[in-house]
């Protein structure tokens, strides 16, 4: 029993803490995902414009350093994105979608202008690139909404992890309170009860020996006050047979007097 409330109490310690450091990591976890949710769309759509404003530049510069500055943003947006699609459970594929349309258009006006040579026949005119520019950068804020449904599913996995402590807690406080109940109820039929039942004896043992002991104070006293007459009879009945003439009846009689006397002294002596 003691054994087993130790190792309860350890597990209720240990469900305590991993309870508590859980629910500091949600509370810290929780406190940026607002600012991380405004930071996500803020970032794509500011490397979007970026993007924008340096295709816009190549085009009127034709400058092959704006074009290599636009290569190393998407290379450094492809790598942004990447490391989003674990949190973006619902809008990745759309994002992929318009970002890849996107890119196709941007692409494309570069090769128009200059740098590559033209994949295709038809010259993509900024009304296309526009209508792209603007798809993908609405989808700047369905990313943070996207990051805020991701936290809602952590919490929601956070909450049963948390329910199952607390249903593991529950049982194990029920445990011990059994195992104290049933080492109370060993602990009183083991010691408690047997020391009852000893207390007890010994309470009328104790009582007997009292009722003994006055009965042996009061037989003393009755035998001593038997004892004094017998005493004087006697020793008036040894003057008395001083006088008496041996082989009389009455020095017949004074033995038998005698022979009782002592008869009575032996048996106040054995009371």
């Amino acid at each position: 029993f003691v054994l087993a409330i130790a190792v309860m109490v350890t597990l209720i310690a240990w469900i305590a803490h991993t309870s508590w450091e859980r629910t500091s990591q949600l509370r810290e976890r929780l406190s940026a995902v607002q600012l991380q949710s405004f930071q996500i769309a803020d970032h794509f759509q500011q490397s979007i414009l970026r993007l924008n404003n340096l295709l816009l530049r190549y085009t009127i510069s034709r400058q092959p350093s704006e074009w290599v500055q636009f290569e190393n943003d998407r290379t450094n947006l492809d790598r942004w994105i990447d490391e989003q699609r674990p949190i973006l459970r619902t809008e990745k594929e759309r994002l992929n979608s318009a970002y890849d349309d996107y890119m196709e258009v941007a692409l494309q006006i570069g090769k128009s202008v200059g740098l590559k040579p033209v994949a295709s026949s038809r010259l993509v005119n900024f009304a296309d690139f526009e209508v792209q520019s603007q798809k993908i950068l609405s989808l700047g804020f369905e990313l943070a909404r996207a990051h805020r449904e991701s936290m809602d599913y952590f919490l929601a996995e956070f909450s049963r992890s948390l329910i199952w402590l607390r249903d593991l807690l529950i049982c194990c406080l029920t445990l011990l309170l059994l195992a104290l109940g049933g080492l109370a109820a060993v602990v009183y039929r083991e010691l408690i009860a047997p020391l009852r039942v000893k207390l007890v004896e010994n309470q009328a043992l104790i009582e007997r020996q009292e009722k003994l002991a006055s009965l042996g104070m009061l037989a003393a006293g009755v035998a001593h006050e038997i004892r004094n007459p017998l005493t004087a009879i006697k020793a008036w009945l040894f003057i008395q047979q001083k006088n008496l003439k041996p082989g009389s009846p009455e020095q017949a009689d004074a033995n038998i007097i005698s022979n009782e006397i002592s008869r009575l002294e032996r048996i106040v002596r054995d009371v």
